[in-house]
């Protein structure tokens, strides 16, 4: 994100928001309270923020630095959902986010892996693939190994799944935002 006041780095709100019993967002039952949002829940949270924020933004693509997720030389250890419908879920092999350990994703798409991975690593993944459909996998890392750090296990743990991540030059959406009236409170 580029633009906006110099305060939105330091000052933060919490957003209480439930969807419309009209959504299909509000049947989702997400496994565990941090669970990623929908593509639905995304754009409904972003309507509330435009409303309520008087925000606007305008979206831009730069190049900049990104990695690439690709195939990689090695077979893929990664089996065919099981659970179709089940709420798609990626984190650590504990159940909870990813703590430099390894991964285990559920009902999880190439495009949701890349997606979930760029937080992590600093910059943002690029599915590039070429694999459709769900997968369920479980890569376990001992902090042991003496690779603690979450971009060097991620990295490794790709790479053990029969993926790679590159880092390159891509494509990068940025938003750039405004305040149309100030919404600190007095």
């Amino acid at each position: 994100m580029s633009g906006g006041p110099g305060w939105k780095d330091d000052e933060g709100y919490d957003i209480d928001a439930k969807p419309p019993a009209s959504s299909q967002s509000s049947h989702y039952v997400p496994p565990n309270f941090n669970a990623p949002m929908t593509a639905e829940q995304r754009e409904m949270l972003q309507s509330l923020v435009v409303e309520r924020f008087h925000l606007r933004y305008r979206r831009e693509t730069r190049d900049g630095p990104v990695y690439v997720l690709a195939r990689g030389n090695k077979p893929l250890k990664m089996t065919d959902s099981k659970g179709k419908n089940e709420y798609p879920w990626a984190g650590g092999p504990g159940g909870g986010m990813l703590m430099g350990d390894g991964l285990n994703d559920i009902n999880e798409s190439m495009d949701d892996l890349a997606r979930r991975l760029s937080p992590y690593l600093g910059r943002p993944v690029l599915n590039r693939t070429e694999i459709s459909g769900t997968y369920d996998f479980l890569a376990d890392y001992s902090l042991e190994d003496g690779r603690g750090d979450i971009i060097g296990v991620t990295l490794a743990t790709v790479k053990d799944l029969g993926l790679k991540l590159e880092a390159n030059k891509g494509p990068i959406e940025t938003i750039n935002w405004r305040f149309e009236l100030d919404p600190r409170p007095d």
